[in-house]
C-alpha cells in the first residue's frame, strides 16, 4: 500500500532518528513514519509538510488558515497512492476541493483535529467546509463530542467518522532530571503549568492565590504581565523537549488548565504528563474528558471557576497519597489505553475498512 500523508507542521527530514524528539515530527530515511510502524503490513508512506519561505508559510498558517502549497505538491501525485492522508482539515481542504471538482479514485481519510472549521455553525467558510468535505472517504477524530457535530452539521460524514483515542510513545518520555532553572529549588517541588496558548492561566493563578502554601506554581509557556511580582509563581519561556522533561520529573503535580475549545486540543501534553507518572489537574474540557477519569487518573475542576480550581489545588496539595495514586493510575491508564501503538492498531483497521469499500 503506498500512503502520501499531508502533515499540518513541519518535521525533520533525517537520515537517522533524532534522539528525544517526539515520533511525528522526524521522517527517518527507510523506516517507517510515526504510528505506522506498528501496522501489521507497513505501508509505504511518503510525507510532505506545511514548511515554505517563511512569509507564505506565515501567511498560510494565520491569515488563510489552510496550507495551499502543501496541496499543489501533493496533487499531481496522487495517482500514485491507494490513500492520502490529511492530517487536520488545514492540510485537506484543498485536495478535498480538488477531488470534488475533479474525482479521482484515490481514497482521502482525514484526522480532523480541528473539528472543521473549530466547530462553526455557520458561515462561508463552513460552506466551503460543507462542500468540499463531500469528497471525504473516511474521518478519524480524537474527542467523542465531535460525531454530535458532525451528525448536525455535517450529516453525510457522520457514519464515515470514527472516534479513535490519540496515543503517545512512552518510550521517548524516559528521562533522568538533571537541570536545575533559576528561581526553582529541586528539594522544594513545585506546580507545574504547561503551555499558554489556548491555556486560562488567570483561573489557575486566581486559584493559586487563596491557598496558603509555599509550593511554588511554575507557569510554562512565556510572561503574562498580569502575573509578574505574584508570590511564588513563576514565568517561564518556553524549553527543549529534554527540559520539558526534566520540569515534568521534578514537578509535585501538574495543572493543565486548557479552555473549553472545541476541537482537539491538549491530549498530547496530558498524555505525556500522565505518562511519566504524574497527577494533573485538568479542566472538565470537551477535548480532555475522554482521556482521564476524576479522582482516579486526574483531578477535575469546572472550566473557569476559580473556586472549583482552588478546590482542586488544595486536595492535591494536601493529599499526597492521593496524588501519587491518581500519578500512578494515570501511567497505567496510558500503558494501557493510551499507546501509538494501540492506536496504530485502530487506524489501521479503519483504513482497511476504508479501502474494502466500493
Amino acid at each position: 500500500m503506498k500512503i502520501l500523508m499531508l502533515v499540518n507542521w513541519n518535521v525533520k527530514y533525517t537520515k537517522k532518528k533524532v534522539e528525544n524528539e517526539q515520533p511525528m515530527n522526524n521522517v527517518v530515511q527507510d523506516e517507517p513514519y510515526w504510528f505506522f510502524k506498528y501496522f501489521k503490513n507497513i505501508p509505504d508512506v511518503d510525507v510532505i509538510d506545511t514548511h515554505s519561505i517563511p512569509a507564505l508559510e506565515k501567511l498560510e498558517k494565520y491569515r488563510l488558515r489552510f496550507y495551499v502549497l502543501q496541496a499543489v505538491k501533493a496533487i499531481p501525485k496522487l495517482k500514485k497512492y491507494d490513500l492520502i492522508i490529511s492530517h487536520g482539515m488545514q492540510s485537506g481542504i484543498v485536495c478535498a476541493l480538488w477531488r470534488r471538482l475533479f474525482p479521482r479514485k484515490t481514497k482521502h481519510l482525514v484526522f480532523d483535529i480541528g473539528t472543521f472549521n473549530s466547530a462553526a455553525e455557520h458561515g462561508k467558510a463552513m460552506q466551503l467546509m460543507q462542500f468540499a468535505s463531500k469528497s471525504i472517504d473516511g474521518l478519524i477524530y480524537h474527542s467523542s463530542w465531535q460525531k454530535t457535530y458532525y451528525k448536525k452539521y455535517y450529516p453525510w460524514i457522520a457514519d464515515k467518522a470514527t472516534f479513535i483515542p490519540f496515543g503517545i510513545d512512552p518510550s521517548v518520555l524516559e528521562h533522568e532530571p538533571t537541570l536545575k532553572y533559576e528561581g526553582i529549588d529541586k528539594s522544594n517541588p513545585y506546580i507545574l503549568c504547561i503551555g499558554k496558548s489556548h491555556c486560562d492561566w488567570k483561573t489557575v493563578v486566581e486559584a493559586y492565590e487563596k491557598i496558603d502554601t509555599n509550593t511554588q506554581l511554575v507557569l510554562l509557556g512565556g510572561e503574562d504581565e498580569r502575573f509578574k511580582g505574584k508570590n511564588n509563581v513563576i514565568m517561564l519561556p518556553y524549553v527543549s523537549f529534554d527540559e520539558l522533561l526534566d520540569l515534568i520529573n521534578l514537578a509535585s503535580f501538574c495543572i493543565l488548565p486548557i479552555e473549553n475549545v472545541k476541537f482537539s486540543f491538549g491530549q498530547i501534553r496530558l498524555l505525556q504528563q500522565m505518562a511519566m507518572g504524574k497527577c494533573v489537574i485538568i479542566p472538565e474540557a470537551i477535548s480532555l474528558v475522554d482521556y482521564a477519569t476524576d479522582k482516579v487518573s486526574a483531578l477535575y475542576y469546572k472550566p473557569e471557576d476559580v473556586e472549583s480550581c482552588r478546590l482542586a489545588l488544595q486536595i492535591a496539595l494536601s493529599e499526597k497519597k492521593l496524588v501519587d495514586a491518581i500519578g500512578k493510575k494515570a501511567q497505567q491508564e496510558v500503558y494501557t489505553r493510551f499507546t501509538e501503538e494501540q492506536m496504530a492498531f485502530q487506524i489501521e483497521e479503519k483504513i482497511n475498512k476504508m479501502l474494502e469499500e466500493a
